[in-house]
């Protein structure tokens, strides 16, 4: 595979920056910076972008399906250069799958499936690593300091997308958590109310009622509002 020359590199490096200009959704900017990196990083053949989600590695953009291959190889033995760059967040290069002597059956399939140089390259948002972009190449030795800076380019903007996509993530989780904790304090109040107006008790009474409710009947606090609610509706009808 003959390798691109540098206007060739840097109009894919623009085309990459102009992603972010555009208001595709996060994933589809994943698949289009792998698309990208085939052609920015010399002598690679495939690319793919493994994330962490729910405690296990996903490929989530993949430029080939070959490369989706290449990445359940490693998800299935546990272990290979991308699942190595995420838990030590370190980057890991191999430029001869044939005698290097790491990742045992791993390697071997890789050579197998046509792969002699390989490159994982972490990505990490708040000092985390989330996950690792991979880069495969059929060459030998294919990954040179000037391949490898060009790769560090291109993890460098997955990152930012990732570092988006995650907060956006945390803030939806945060906004739904506060409007649970809303509804569960109105239901409450409701319970208290009901309490108050059954028993002629003051708040801090009607509460401790409830907490009393709560632990002899090993129920949260919001189930056992909820049935007090719904009973004294049921009463009214």
């Amino acid at each position: 595979m003959s390798e691109p020359s540098w206007q060739e590199v840097g109009a894919a490096l623009r085309d990459l920056s102009r992603l972010f200009l555009s208001f595709d959704e996060p994933d589809d900017l994943l698949q289009q910076i792998v698309v990208a990196s085939c052609k920015i990083v010399p002598a690679t053949t495939n690319c793919s972008i493994s994330l962490v989600r729910d405690g296990e590695i996903r490929s989530v953009a993949i430029a080939q399906q070959k490369a989706r291959h290449l990445d359940a190889l490693q998800y299935e033995h546990g272990d290979g250069p991308c699942l190595e760059a995420i838990r030590t967040a370190v980057e890991v290069r191999s430029q001869d799958l044939l005698t290097d002597d790491r990742w045992g059956v791993f390697r071997s399939e890789m050579v197998v499936h046509g792969i002699r140089s390989t490159m994982a390259l972490p990505l990490e948002v708040d000092d985390r690593t989330v996950g690792a972009l991979n880069v495969y190449a059929e060459d030998l030795n294919a990954f040179d300091e000037q391949a490898t800076v060009l790769a560090r380019l291109v993890a460098g903007q997955a990152a930012i997308v990732l570092a988006g996509v995650l907060r956006h993530r945390d803030q939806v989780a945060l906004t739904e958590q506060l409007h649970a904790a809303l509804s569960s304090r109105a239901v409450i109040d409701q319970a208290m109310g009901v309490i108050m107006a059954h028993q002629g008790c003051p708040p801090q009474q009607a509460l401790a009622t409830l907490k009393k409710a709560s632990q002899h009947r090993n129920v949260k606090l919001r189930v056992i509002a909820q049935e007090i609610v719904e009973s004294a509706g049921a009463a009214k009808t």
